[in-house]
C-alpha cells in the first residue's frame, strides 16, 4: 500500500473517531449502539459548546469518509473530488430529506433527524476539509520522495 493511501485512512479513521467521541459524550440520545459502546456514559456533557459543534458529526462524517474512499481511488485530483463530493452530496439528501419529511408527514415521524442548515455548510466544509488534507498529505509526500510514480 502507498504511503499516502496509509494517511488518508489514518486520517480518515481518526476522524470518525472524533465523531464517535462526540456522540457518545454530547448528544443526549446517541444511537444505541454508540450508547452501549460507551458503557452508560453520562449524555449531554458538552453543554458549554457553541451551536454550531452540534454540525460536528456531519462535518466529521465528510472528512471521514472522503479520506478512507479516497485510499482506494488513487491520487487523481478528479476522482479525489468525486469522493469528496460524493459524501458531501450524501449528507446534503439526507438534510433535504429531513426537511422534506418533517413537512410533508410532521416532526414527530422523523426518524432521519432534524433539518440544520449548518448541517449543510459543515458537509462542504468537511468536503474542501479532506480535499486540502488529501492534496497536503499527496504534495508532502511527493517532496520527500516517498510517492512511487
Amino acid at each position: 500500500m502507498h504511503h499516502y493511501r496509509k494517511w488518508y485512512l489514518l486520517v480518515g479513521v481518526a476522524a470518525l473517531l472524533v465523531g464517535v467521541l462526540y456522540y457518545t459524550r454530547c448528544r443526549q440520545e446517541p444511537p444505541a449502539l454508540l450508547g452501549w459502546l460507551a458503557g452508560g456514559v453520562p449524555q449531554g456533557g458538552c453543554g458549554g459548546l457553541p451551536y454550531a459543534a452540534n454540525s460536528l458529526p456531519t462535518f466529521v462524517h465528510v472528512l471521514g469518509f472522503s479520506l478512507i474512499s479516497g485510499a482506494f481511488v488513487g491520487r487523481s485530483p478528479v476522482l479525489l473530488l468525486g469522493c469528496s463530493l460524493f459524501w458531501c452530496f450524501i449528507n446534503v439528501l439526507f438534510e433535504m430529506l429531513a426537511l422534506l419529511l418533517a413537512s410533508e408527514v410532521g416532526p414527530e415521524f422523523m426518524t432521519l433527524g432534524e433539518f440544520d442548515p449548518l448541517d449543510i455548510l459543515a458537509a462542504f466544509a468537511g468536503a474542501l476539509c479532506a480535499l486540502f488534507i488529501m492534496f497536503a498529505i499527496t504534495h508532502n509526500l511527493n517532496q520527500s520522495g516517498r510517492i512511487m510514480k
